[in-house]
C-alpha cells in the first residue's frame, strides 16, 4: 500500500484515503480516477521497486528534521511521528509494521479496481498469494479451453454425451477457485466470470445442435 500509493501521489498528486487488509488481499482508495494504463504503469513501477529490492527504513525525526521533510500523512500528527520511507518512492507517517527491503514483498498484482465516492478503490494481491491466485487463473484458463475444444472437435455423434460430463467439473473448479476469496473479487468480476462461462456454455450448445444432435 504505501508503494503504490506513494506512486500514485508522485505521478498523479492522489492522496490515499482509505485502505483495508484482508485474510490474503488488501483494497485502498485513492482521490482521484486512474484508468488501466495508468494502473498498469503503477503496478509495473511498484515491482520494480520489488526487484531493485530497495531499502524501506523507519525512523522518528525531531522537530527540526521534519519541518523539512516531504511526506504523506493521513491525518495532522503533532507529536512522536514515525516515518516509514521507502528509498526512492515513498515517505510516509505510520505506526505499523514494516518490511526491511523491497524485495521482501514479493510480486505485486493489481487484480482490479473500479470508480469509488469520486475516486478509485483498488484491488491487490502479493507475495504468495498472488502466485496462489495466478496458478489458479491458468488451471482455470486451461481446464476451459481444453474442455470446449474437447466437445467441439470431437465426433459429431459423441458431442452431446461429453458436453455435460465435461462441463460440470470446470464449473466446479472455477466455484472452488474463488471460494472465500469473495471480498477479494469485486461483483463486476463476478459477472464477467459468469458471462464468459455462459458463453462457453452457449457456444458448445450451438455446436452440439447444429451437428443435429439434439443437446439434453
Amino acid at each position: 500500500e504505501h508503494l503504490m500509493c506513494g506512486i500514485i501521489h508522485k505521478l498523479y498528486g492522489f492522496e490515499n484515503v482509505g485502505f483495508h487488509l484482508g485474510d490474503g488481499y488488501m483494497t485502498f482508495d485513492v482521490s482521484g480516477g486512474l484508468d488501466q494504463d495508468q494502473i498498469n504503469q503503477v503496478e509495473l513501477l511498484a515491482n520494480k521497486a520489488v526487484w531493485e529490492n530497495r531499502d524501506i527504513k523507519t525512523y522518528f525525526p525531531d522537530e527540526d528534521e521534519l519541518k523539512s521533510l516531504e511526506y504523506r500523512s493521513k491525518s495532522e500528527i503533532y507529536d512522536n511521528i514515525r516515518i516509514v520511507e521507502i528509498d526512492g518512492y515513498d515517505r510516509c507517517a505510520c505506526c505499523a509494521p514494516h518490511v526491511n527491503k523491497a524485495g521482501e514483498i514479493g510480486l505485486i498484482k493489481v487484480t482490479d479496481f473500479m470508480k469509488y465516492k469520486g475516486g478509485t478503490r483498488i484491488f491487490a494481491i502479493c507475495g504468495l498469494y498472488a502466485l496462489e491466485d495466478y496458478r489458479h487463473r491458468i488451471e482455470i484458463a486451461k481446464n476451459i479451453s481444453s474442455t470446449f475444444f474437447s466437445v467441439i472437435l470431437s465426433p459429431k455423434e459423441v458431442r452431446a454425451e461429453r458436453f455435460a460430463p465435461n462441463i460440470l467439473p470446470i464449473l466446479s473448479i472455477t466455484f472452488n477457485t474463488f471460494s472465500g476469496r469473495g471480498s477479494l473479487l469485486p461483483e463486476k468480476t463476478i459477472l464477467t466470470l459468469f458471462l464468459f462461462l455462459l458463453c462457453i456454455l452457449s457456444l458448445s450448445s450451438f455446436a452440439i445442435t447444429s451437428s443435429g444432435t439434439k443437446f439434453p
